[in-house]
C-alpha cells in the first residue's frame, strides 16, 4: 500500500516530478545513494521512516555534487563573511 492511499488522497490529486538536490556533503551523498534498507557503521541507527523516504531517492529525487563554495543555500544556512555572502547573493539575484 502506498502512502498516499494509506492516508487517503485519490489517485488523481497525486502528481510526479524529478528533483535535484546538489549536495556539498560527502556523508550525505553516501547515505543518499545507499540503497534503501543498507546502512554504514556509523549511520546504522536511522528509524524506519528513513529508509522510507530513502526508496524514493533513486527515483525522484537525483543527488549531484557540488563544490562548497558554490553551495547556494549555505547563504540560507550558516552566517557568512561578506566576500562569500556578496558573491553567492549576486549568483541567485542574477538566476
Amino acid at each position: 500500500m502506498t502512502v498516499a492511499k494509506a492516508v487517503g488522497i485519490p489517485d488523481e490529486h497525486l502528481s510526479t516530478f524529478k528533483v535535484t538536490c546538489w549536495e556539498d556533503n560527502t556523508a550525505a551523498e553516501t547515505l543518499a545513494n545507499l540503497d534503501p534498507g543498507q546502512t554504514t557503521p556509523r549511520s546504522k541507527f536511522r528509524d524506519v521512516k528513513v529508509h522510507w523516504f530513502r526508496s524514493h531517492l533513486s527515483k525522484d529525487i537525483h543527488f549531484k555534487r557540488i563544490d562548497a563554495k558554490e553551495q547556494l543555500a549555505d547563504i540560507f544556512t550558516k552566517p557568512l563573511p561578506e566576500e562569500p555572502f556578496q558573491r553567492l547573493r549576486k549568483k541567485i539575484l542574477s538566476c
